[in-house]
């Protein structure tokens, strides 16, 4: 996801806060925030976050 947003640079910071896929669909905006990411990077990552929920929802009412 991070190569996706042009954030790659910024992978230690989220390994560093041991983040890893699973914490992802657990993340609020709140927590994005406290990474200090500067504002178009987190902008750009909590968007990815909601579009992952997204499908997600969407995979598994179409699972049903």
């Amino acid at each position: 996801m991070l190569a996706r947003l042009r954030m790659s640079h910024m992978l230690d910071a989220f390994r560093s806060e041991e983040i890893d896929d699973t914490t992802l669909d657990f993340m609020r905006a709140d927590d994005v925030n406290s990474l200090t990411l500067p504002l178009g990077p987190r902008t750009r990552f909590i968007k990815a976050l909601n579009d992952r929920r997204v499908e997600k929802l969407r995979a598994s009412h179409a699972a049903e």
